[in-house]
């Protein structure tokens, strides 16, 4: 790898398999090959084959990981931002990076990663995970259990479900799986913490898709360029919203229910690109007035009371 100057040589050596850390979690092992072998790179001397054989798997955006790492370990980093450039983290960085327990905040770019391992399990102190812009199929079930992440945004990614775990995403507030290949949001229906939702670019369809009830604190909720047909009418419960955008769906009518909403605390609202059935009157609503979004509101109260009194 070549000769490295202090401090990066001293924390290199310290956080390695023979020399202890006074302050990593790591401790020497033989089962663990030294940290700047790299990428399955050989300590020994390998000739021209092995010199040539190392050069490929050690190159500088690797090389930067793994000091990243190691110097996360050493000082004990809150946050750490690694570049993965394969579908699978490497096993050497992988263990290493899960025994960074003091993190609370990890940022994974690249856009070639496919699958986040379970060992992500033992961060138990994070409370911010940023994978977006990657190439992932897949979210581990482990992440529905950490017990302090607040913050999930895995946005522009190939996502076709989220991790199903019962009652899991015990402290989950912000969510963004925009652009993805969801077709149902029900396995974080438990997340009765979340504040943010943000599912647009996915392949919601109905309203079993939206478990709305569990999630009572919403105050943004961004669903557009998706299939949905309908809306479901526990929508009405969501007191707490503040925004709600469902453009670009096959929406045919805005559900009554969206009336028991205030006016007050719900300040953006967007719907276009739908076949709604009265959508010019409700796009002149919106178009004109001072308080459209109240205008709105009471246009659809007054189909309510009016669909109130047919079913008397």
């Amino acid at each position: 790898v070549g000769t490295l100057r202090p401090p990066l040589a001293d924390v290199l050596r310290r956080c390695g398999r023979r020399l202890p850390c006074s302050r990593c979690s790591l401790s020497p092992s033989p089962s663990l090959p030294p940290l700047l072998s790299l990428r399955g790179g050989s300590d020994e001397p390998g000739g021209e084959d092995g010199a040539a054989e190392r050069s490929e798997h050690v190159d500088g955006a690797a090389m930067d990981d793994w000091a990243e790492v190691a110097q996360a370990l050493e000082e004990m980093r809150r946050e750490l931002k690694v570049h993965v450039t394969t579908a699978d983290i490497d096993a050497e960085l992988e263990q290493r990076l899960w025994a960074c327990t003091h993190l609370k905040v990890l940022v994974i770019t690249g856009g070639t990663l496919e699958r986040l391992p379970p060992g992500i399990a033992a961060l138990r102190e994070l409370s911010t995970l940023i994978v977006s812009g990657n190439a992932l199929v897949s979210l581990p079930a482990a992440l529905a259990e950490l017990p302090n992440l607040r913050v999930l945004e895995a946005e522009d990614n190939s996502l076709a479900a989220l991790p199903d775990a019962g009652g899991g995403w015990p402290a989950l507030e912000v969510l963004n799986v925009a652009r993805n290949q969801l077709t149902s949001l029900a396995p974080i229906a438990s997340a009765e913490h979340l504040l943010t939702l943000k599912a647009d670019g996915n392949a919601l369809e109905d309203a079993t898709s939206l478990p709305i009830k569990g999630w009572l604190r919403l105050k943004t909720l961004s669903l557009g360029d998706n299939k949905l047909t309908v809306l479901p009418p526990e929508i009405g419960k969501l007191v707490h919203l503040e925004a709600l955008d469902v453009h670009n769906n096959l929406l045919k009518v805005l559900p009554l229910e969206l009336s028991e909403l205030k006016d007050k605390t719900l300040k953006a609202l967007s719907f276009d690109g739908n076949p709604l059935e009265d959508h010019n009157r409700l796009t002149k609503i919106m178009s004109k007035g001072k308080k459209p979004i109240k205008d709105l509101l009471d246009y659809l109260r007054s189909k309510h009371a009016a669909a109130a009194k047919v079913l008397e």
